[in-house]
C-alpha cells in the first residue's frame, strides 16, 4: 500500500533552512511570536486587531499553533516539572484569550468525535 503520493516530494519547498509553512499557518505563527513578545496585558488588543482585522488570521490556525507548543512542552519537558507546569499555564491561558477575542466561526460547532462516529464508524459497520 501506497501511504503518500508520488509527487509529494514535489510539493515541499526545501530551498530555504526548514521547509515553510502554508500562509495561512505562517500569519499564525506570526501572532503566535507577537503575543509571545508582549506583555500579558497587550495580549487582549493583538488578538482583537489580528484575529478580527482586515485580513484576520483563522482562529483554527492559531489553536493548532498553540497546539503545536502544548505538545512540545509535554514531549520535550520532565514530566511534572516546575517548567512544565509554568508554560502549560501560559499555554492554556492563551488558548483562553484566543477562544476569547476570536470571532465565532463553523468550526466552534464542529464535533469531531461526533462526525467521526457518524461518518466512519457507520461506514465500518
Amino acid at each position: 500500500a501506497q501511504m503518500m503520493p508520488e509527487d509529494a516530494a514535489e510539493k515541499i519547498d526545501l530551498s530555504g533552512a526548514a521547509p515553510a509553512l502554508h500562509p495561512d499557518y505562517a500569519a499564525a505563527a506570526e501572532l503566535y511570536g507577537a503575543v509571545l513578545e508582549a506583555d500579558a496585558d497587550g495580549w487582549p488588543a493583538i488578538l482583537t486587531e489580528r484575529l478580527n482585522g482586515d485580513a484576520p488570521v483563522a482562529k483554527r490556525n492559531v489553536l493548532a499553533i498553540v497546539q503545536a507548543q502544548i505538545e512540545r512542552v509535554v514531549l520535550l519537558q520532565e514530566n511534572g516539572s516546575f517548567g512544565q507546569r509554568v508554560q502549560a499555564e501560559f499555554l492554556r491561558e492563551l488558548v483562553q484569550q484566543v477562544e476569547k477575542h476570536a470571532p465565532t466561526s463553523p468550526d466552534d460547532d464542529f464535533d469531531a468525535a461526533e462526525y467521526i462516529r457518524e461518518s466512519v464508524m457507520e461506514e465500518d459497520s
